[in-house]
């Protein structure tokens, strides 16, 4: 299965998914797991994406695209992968607060 044209779709799509698991979560709205982990998979779809991507190239000898893209991609994937995570575990610190508190 080719993904490597979806990458930017993906990406943006999980952090729509991290944001609406927040805004429910805030909410106190119910299934906020389902958007954490629609955001989460989205994110590894990126990933996979990103791969086939270079993949490609690779098997194409488009050597100038990869000298030019991947050590760019390398590092903005790590940030944004790191970004992902936080706000997934901004939704999980809320959510872990709010049954600590229910339960006192």
């Amino acid at each position: 299965m080719e993904l490597a044209n979806w990458w930017h779709a993906f990406g943006i799509f999980s952090f729509l998914m991290a944001l609406a698991a927040i805004l429910n979560t805030l909410g106190k709205k119910p299934y906020w797991e389902l958007y954490m982990f629609l955001s989460l998979t989205s994110g590894l779809f990126t990933m996979v994406a990103e791969y086939q991507l270079v993949e490609r190239w690779v098997k194409a000898g488009d050597w100038s695209a990869l000298e030019d893209v991947v050590p760019f991609m390398s590092d903005t994937l790590m940030w944004l992968v790191l970004f992902g995570v936080l706000l997934n575990a901004i939704v999980l610190v809320i959510n872990l607060r709010r049954k600590h508190k229910d339960k006192e």
